[in-house]
């Protein structure tokens, strides 16, 4: 916990330890997917518990590292849809959490997040989406409150 009682993500992960880490289960598979498509055992690493939407790194590096960089793209932005700018203003709590931490030192998420967006996703075309109902959403608010 923070001084403002806010809970900080990244804090959370530094006081817990890694056993208490490899225990924790996360929602990871993406809104609209079937639930069978993990394994019953499946536990998810512990960058993917750090993060504080759940973006499924080890699949993205893995296909970054075969040069599947559009599979790498998809897995990214299957659950942030600004992983643009994640790419360079996240405080990456993920990295921390890596456990190659303690041997040779943490993969660089972030970075690696940032080069397949810089790659990509300039040239990515979103997807349409076509409008399945009649009722619109108001957003109040987009920065600090000035008063």
């Amino acid at each position: 916990m923070s001084q403002s009682g806010v809970f900080l993500p990244s804090q959370q992960v530094a006081e817990m330890s890694v056993y208490d880490i490899n225990r924790i289960s996360v929602p990871v598979t993406p809104p609209g997917y079937p639930d069978d498509t993990r394994d019953a055992h499946y536990v998810p690493a512990p960058c993917q518990v750090a993060c504080p939407i759940g973006t499924d790194a080890p699949s993205y590096i893995g296909y970054i590292w075969e040069g599947r960089y559009e599979e790498a793209f998809e897995a990214i932005t299957a659950t942030n849809p600004f992983s643009s700018i994640c790419g360079r203003v996240c405080d990456a709590p993920c990295e921390p959490a890596c456990r190659r931490t303690s041997s040779d030192g943490p993969v660089q998420i972030r970075n690696l997040k940032r080069h397949v967006m810089d790659k990509l996703g300039a040239d990515h075309v979103p997807m349409v989406v076509s409008v399945t109902r009649k009722e619109t959403v108001g957003i109040v608010g987009s920065g600090p409150n000035p008063g």
